[in-house]
């Protein structure tokens, strides 16, 4: 069997993505666009909202047209930095593991 992969039109060929702070408004303003405050959607609406491509600040959806790949990698690269809180911290905020809540 032969496996071809179609890379598409790479906007793979991104150079620099600058990070702004992410700010309590970004991240409403993101859950809006996406119409939920988590997962990939509100991740690609998260980052339409920070970050500068190349000098570009691109809109949700040339954001959700990125290669997974270059989606992943920016999204490794912001939670290694700290910029991303952890799935455990979302948990603790969302009410959802209450026991850490116990003292």
């Amino acid at each position: 069997m032969e496996i071809k992969i179609n890379k598409g039109k790479a906007k793979g060929g991104i150079k620099e993505v600058v990070v702004n702070e992410i700010t309590v408004q970004s991240m409403v303003d993101a859950s809006r666009m996406a119409a939920t405050s988590d997962g990939p959607a509100f991740m690609a609406a998260l980052l339409s909202q920070v970050c500068v491509f190349d000098g570009k600040q691109l809109t949700y959806e040339e954001v959700k047209d990125l290669p997974a790949s270059v989606f992943l990698e920016l999204l490794a690269a912001l939670a290694t930095s700290g910029m991303l809180p952890s799935e455990e911290l979302l948990s603790t905020l969302s009410g959802k593991d209450a026991s850490v809540m116990k003292g």
